[in-house]
C-alpha cells in the first residue's frame, strides 16, 4: 500500500515531470487501429515512442 505522503510526493513529481497527450478512437472508424494496438507485444507508450522516434529519424 502506498501512503498519501508517497502518492502526493508521485503527483507533484509528475507534474513537474511529464506530459500527458490523448489517444481517441472510434469504435466504428478506427476498428483496425484498435485491434491492432489491442495485439501489440510491447507497452502502448513503449509501442508510441518508438514509432514517433523512427519517424523523427526518417523526417529529419
Amino acid at each position: 500500500m502506498v501512503s498519501e505522503a508517497k502518492k502526493r510526493a508521485n503527483a507533484k513529481s509528475d507534474k513537474k515531470n511529464t506530459v500527458g497527450k490523448y489517444l481517441k478512437l472510434t469504435k466504428s472508424t478506427d476498428a483496425d487501429i484498435i485491434c491492432w494496438l489491442n495485439n501489440i507485444q510491447e507497452p502502448f507508450n513503449s509501442y508510441v515512442k518508438r514509432l514517433i522516434r523512427e519517424d523523427i529519424k526518417k523526417n529529419k
